[in-house]
């Protein structure tokens, strides 16, 4: 995930080869713009997560437009003794 891997940078190397922008006291970027200003550098071809510059598109202007999340489908009922359970407090209505 390209987020996680952006704040674990942060949190190891800070913001300096990025640009330089201000972190805050959650260690993101202070601002909007400069957060997306980061991201983009971060995940450029030629950025720390090179890995992630396919799952990151931006706009025309300085927005984030879309970025690429993994998702995992967990099943809640479980097989007990052939018995199929239900785990009712983790179903969502």
């Amino acid at each position: 995930n390209v987020m996680a891997s952006f704040k674990e940078y942060l949190d190891t190397n800070g913001s300096a080869a990025l640009g330089g922008a201000d972190l805050g006291e959650d260690g993101w970027p202070a601002n909007y713009a400069e957060f997306v200003d980061m991201l983009r550098r971060y995940s450029s071809y030629t950025g720390p997560g090179s890995k992630f510059s396919m799952s990151v598109s931006y706009g025309d202007s300085a927005d984030l437009q879309a970025y690429h999340v993994k998702l995992e489908y967990v099943r809640l009922a479980k097989e007990f003794r052939g018995e199929t359970i239900d785990d009712a407090s983790r179903q969502i209505e």
